[in-house]
C-alpha cells in the first residue's frame, strides 16, 4: 500500500491545485477597468460594471454601450532546484481568447445589460524529462508529459436603478461554468532496473450561480463612492479521477511486477494496490471554494480629463470539512480520510488593493495606469516551518497511519504554497462620441515558496504573467 499513497499524494494532488486557487483575484476584465488595475468598484459606467459594481451602470454617459474585448495571456510558473542544482520545473501557458462581452442600455432611472466574462482559460502542455537528478541518486530519469485545459466563464445579466440623482443600486446574476480536462503520463527509470510508469486523467466540471450586490452614491460632484458584495453558490459538480500504474520492480535478475489503480467520482473512491483494495464514499471531489468578496472603491474625478481610484477588495475565508470513512481489503480495516487529501478547498482571507488613474492627452486619447496585489490565500510560514508541517503531511511519512489493527487514519492535507503577486496595467485608448479602441498590457509577477510534487523539501517559486488586450466598442 506504500506505492499507491506515494503515488497519489506526489502526483495527485499536485493536479488538483494545478489552477491558481493559492490567489483570489484571477483576472481583470472589460475596458476601463483593465487600464486602472481593477480599481472600478466607484466607476462601474461600463459593461464591465456588472462584474465589479452593477449599481455604477446608472451613471453611464451614453445611453447604449457594447464593448468586446480579447486577450493574449502567456503564463509561466517556475519550481527551482527542484531535481537538484539548477534543475527547475517551469509550466508555461500561451493563450489567445476573448475577455470580455458586453452590452448596457438606459431606460430612464433603469439601466439593464448582459455580459459573458471569460474568467480563466489557460492550456498547459509539457514534454519533458530530467537525467540524473541530484536530490534522487538512486533515480537514473524522470520523463513527463501532460496536458492541461481549464476554462471558467460567467454569463448573465445585470440591473441598476436610479434612486435619485446620486444613489443607485444594482444587481447581476452570472451562470459560472467551470472545466477542467487533463492528461498526464510519467515514468520514473532507477538505476537498478526499476520502472514505475503512470497515466491519469481528471475530468471537472463545476457549475453554479454568481450574485452580486452593488451600491454607489456620488459623496460631491467629483468624489465617489462604491461597495459590492458577491459570492458563488455551486449548483452542480462531478469531477472523475482515473489513474493506472505499472511497477516493475528489480530483484536480483528478475522482475517483481505491481499493479495500481485509482478510480473516483463525486459518490466514490476505489484504489488498487495489489493485493490490496481500499474503497472510501463520497469524497465530493467537483466542489469548489466559495468564498464572499467585499469591494469597497473611491473614485476622485480631478476634472473632465483626469480622476484617480482606489479598491479594497476582501475575500473572505472559507473551509469545507468532510471525514469519509471506507474498508481496506483484505484485511477488512476501517480507514477515514479527511476530504483534503483530493480536493482541498479551504481558503484563508485576503484584503488585495487596486489603485488605477485616467488622463486625457487629448480630447480623445486617454491614458491608464493601474496596480494591484494579489495576495496568497494561504497561511505564510518560514521555510523551517514549511519543513515540519510537510513532515505530517509529505507522502514519505506513514501514511495511512494504523490507529488500531483494524483502524487506519489519514491525517488532513495543508495547503503549503504561498506566493505573493503585484500587477501593473498601462492602457492607451482612443475615444470619441460614437466608439472606442483600446490596447491594453498587464503584467504581474510574484516571489515565494511551496513544493512541487509535493517534495519534503521546499522551494523558491517565481511567477510571471504578461497579457495584452485588444479592446473595441460602440457608445450613442
Amino acid at each position: 500500500m506504500a506505492y499507491l499513497f506515494y503515488f497519489l499524494l506526489i502526483f495527485v494532488s499536485n493536479y488538483f491545485l494545478y489552477g491558481d486557487e493559492y490567489h483570489s483575484i484571477q483576472g481583470l476584465y472589460g475596458n476601463k477597468a483593465l487600464g486602472m488595475g481593477g480599481a472600478y468598484t466607484a466607476i462601474s459606467d461600463e459593461p464591465s460594471g456588472m462584474y465589479y459594481n452593477p449599481a455604477g451602470m446608472s451613471f453611464s454617459q451614453s445611453s447604449n454601450i457594447t464593448v468586446n474585448a480579447t486577450t493574449y495571456q502567456y503564463d509561466r510558473k517556475t519550481y527551482h532546484n527542484v531535481f537538484g542544482p539548477a534543475q527547475n520545473y517551469t509550466r508555461e501557458s500561451k493563450n489567445l481568447g476573448p475577455n470580455f462581452v458586453g452590452i448596457l442600455q438606459k431606460l430612464n432611472n433603469l439601466t439593464v445589460g448582459f455580459s459573458l466574462i471569460n474568467i480563466q482559460s489557460k492550456k498547459y502542455s509539457l514534454s519533458g524529462e530530467i537525467n540524473l537528478p541530484y536530490f534522487s541518486p538512486e533515480v537514473d530519469r524522470y520523463k513527463a508529459d501532460s496536458l492541461e485545459n481549464t476554462m471558467n466563464f460567467l454569463a448573465g445579466p445585470g440591473i441598476s436603478y436610479l434612486l435619485g440623482s446620486k444613489i443607485s443600486v444594482g444587481m447581476s446574476l452570472f451562470y459560472s461554468y467551470d472545466n477542467e480536462d487533463n492528461i498526464f503520463t510519467g515514468s520514473i527509470e532507477k538505476k537498478d532496473g526499476t520502472i514505475s510508469a503512470h497515466t491519469m486523467k481528471v475530468k471537472r466540471l463545476t457549475k453554479g450561480v454568481l450574485p452580486v450586490l452593488g451600491i454607489q452614491y456620488l459623496v460631491t460632484e467629483k468624489l465617489s463612492l462604491g461597495v459590492s458584495l458577491k459570492k458563488m453558490f455551486t449548483v452542480i459538480h462531478n469531477k472523475r479521477y482515473s489513474s493506472n500504474t505499472l511497477n516493475a520492480i528489480a530483484s536480483g535478475n528478475s522482475f517483481i511486477r505491481n499493479k495500481e489503480f485509482i478510480e473516483s467520482s463525486d459518490s466514490f473512491f476505489v484504489a488498487y494496490d495489489e493485493p490490496m483494495i481500499i474503497a472510501v464514499k463520497s469524497p465530493n471531489l467537483g466542489t469548489i471554494a466559495e468564498p464572499t468578496e467585499v469591494r469597497l472603491g473611491l473614485a476622485y474625478f480631478a476634472s473632465h480629463r483626469f480622476l484617480v481610484s482606489g479598491d479594497v477588495i476582501y475575500t473572505g475565508s472559507y473551509h469545507y470539512s468532510k471525514r469519509n470513512y471506507g474498508v481496506i481489503f483484505p484485511e477488512k480495516a476501517v480507514i477515514s480520510a479527511d476530504n483534503t487529501i483530493l480536493n482541498n478547498i479551504n481558503r484563508k482571507e485576503t484584503y488585495n488593493f487596486a489603485l488605477g488613474a485616467e488622463y486625457f492627452l487629448t480630447e480623445s486619447i486617454a491614458l491608464r495606469l493601474g496596480v494591484f496585489s494579489n495576495y496568497s490565500n494561504t497561511k505564510y510560514l518560514s521555510k523551517q516551518k514549511l519543513y515540519v508541517e510537510r513532515f505530517f503531511s509529505n507522502p514519505f511519512s506513514p501514511l495511512p497511519i494504523p490507529i488500531t489493527p483494524n483502524y487506519y487514519h489519514i491525517f488532513p492535507s495543508k495547503r503549503l504554497e504561498h506566493v505573493t503577486q503585484f500587477g501593473y496595467t498601462l492602457g492607451l485608448s482612443y475615444e470619441t462620441s460614437k466608439a472606442f479602441y483600446s490596447f491594453t498590457i498587464l503584467a504581474e509577477d510574484g516571489r515565494g515558496l511551496g513544493f512541487a510534487f509535493n517534495s519534503s523539501v521546499p522551494q523558491k517559486i517565481s511567477y510571471l504573467n504578461f497579457n495584452f488586450y485588444l479592446s473595441a466598442g460602440t457608445n450613442y
